[in-house]
């Protein structure tokens, strides 16, 4: 006879669990003052390296990447909008010109974006969103433009973008608004609000165009003469960004999207057309579909836009699992969960915020267990759906695990604690 107990699994978040892993550490020991010091020849078995040496048959099989160049502009991370710097080089050693500061964050989960350079300026992004161009040989600041204000909230990740030509400089500060502005004074030419906070990006689509991404997966397009937003597309799901996106990159026609966890998307530039997209990350899918037959769930609810349907190595990761489970893809999980609530059933949510142990609570009746994007959590209005709030505890020597690690450690326990 099957047990009362039923779940639905929203696949996502980033939550606390516990694990045990030991690590050896081989270390390199030497004779100290105090020590007894044994006579004879000593062999060095460390080889000191004063100068870097090109192996010329390594070389000889990049033949296609050309000859080495010095490198004076990165107007993008990549230092081009395709992230196709080419072949660099660099005199050595380094020395240190001069050293500016720009405003740190205040949290270890939140990091400055690259700095840009172009025209014999350096373009560098506090935490306090406050954007400086200095000049690259002495310093000196040229000006100075505040994207917003300094102590609006930031979600983690970086704390913004840049993104410079020769004539303008694109900047947002992970808050909502996209700015740009004339590269020679900083005034600012125009500005967009945003509903949500932007993550990848500004990328500039050569003196035509500039495209942006925000937290929820959402890219748009905007003319770069006037702001008018040629195209806005869904992207990539929220679900796959963690701590922030990859910054978009533009080849010929062109858009390709790359997410924190293995996805990438190619859309057309001129009307976001989505060409393909793949995904790395459907192992991870695949991992909590089969979790959840291994331990008796009823059904997994998903984005409809998130679940990667087609994908092989989804099937190949969940070893046969989708043949045994009900996978429901639904376009409003906050309808969903509110439909189902007036069907009996309880909504548990998994919060790196919540106070109570989940192993403490009694696993009865029919039971929804929520999990939010990874890095990003449950959204607050989907936590309003929510009849109860768990943590899944674990020693503070780890950060967190993934999904699939965090599903299986759920499961097992209820599955453990109903029979």
């Amino acid at each position: 006879m099957r047990s009362a107990f039923r779940q639905i699994y929203l696949l996502g978040s980033s939550l606390r669990g516990g694990a045990s892993l030991l690590v050896a550490l081989l270390m390199l020991a030497a004779c100290a003052d105090n020590e007894l010091i044994l006579k004879g020849k000593r062999e060095a078995v460390l080889l000191e390296t004063s100068s870097l040496v090109i192996d010329d048959g390594a070389a000889a099989e990049f033949g296609a990447i050309g000859s080495a160049i010095t490198n004076q502009d990165a107007g993008h991370p990549g230092l081009s909008a395709g992230h196709a710097g080419g072949h660099l080089t660099l005199e050595t050693p380094l020395k240190r010109v001069w050293r500016p500061r720009v405003s740190a964050p205040e949290d270890d989960v939140v990091s400055l974006p690259q700095p840009m350079i172009s025209g014999g300026r350096i373009y560098a992004l506090g935490a306090d969103a406050l954007l400086t161009a200095f000049d690259l040989e002495s310093g000196d600041v040229f000006w100075q433009f505040q994207v917003n204000a300094p102590d609006s909230g930031l979600f983690p990740g970086k704390a913004g973008g840049i993104a410079v030509n020769d004539e303008v400089v694109a900047v947002h500060a992970a808050r909502n608004s996209l700015s740009l502005l004339d590269v020679k004074n900083g005034s600012e030419i125009w500005r967009i609000e945003h509903d949500s906070p932007l993550a990848g990006g500004p990328t500039l689509i050569g003196n035509l165009g500039v495209v942006v991404t925000d937290i929820d997966g959402y890219v748009f397009v905007y003319r770069l003469s006037d702001g008018e937003l040629v195209w806005q597309s869904i992207g990539l799901p929220v679900d796959t960004v963690v701590f922030g996106a990859p910054s978009p990159a533009v080849s010929g026609a062109e858009l390709v999207l790359a997410g924190a966890g293995g996805e990438i998307a190619i859309h057309n530039i001129d009307n976001g057309q989505l060409l393909w997209a793949d995904s790395l990350a459907t192992r991870n899918i695949g991992s909590i579909i089969r979790s959840a037959v291994a331990f008796d769930v009823d059904g997994i609810i998903v984005k409809e836009r998130s679940y990667p349907s087609k994908s092989k190595l989804l099937y190949k990761s969940a070893s046969g699992g989708t043949e045994h489970i009900k996978i429901f893809q639904v376009s409003n999980v906050n309808t969903a969960l509110k439909y189902l609530k007036t069907k009996d059933f309880w909504v548990s949510a998994f919060d790196v915020s919540a106070q109570k142990d989940f192993t403490k609570h009694e696993w009865n009746g029919k039971n929804i267990l929520l999990f939010g994007s990874e890095g990003y959590g449950i959204k607050a209005k989907t936590l309003e759906n929510a009849d109860f709030r768990f943590k899944v505890n674990m020693n503070n020597n780890i950060e967190s695990l993934n999904i699939s690690n965090t599903v299986s450690v759920v499961c097992h326990h209820i599955f453990q604690s109903t029979k």
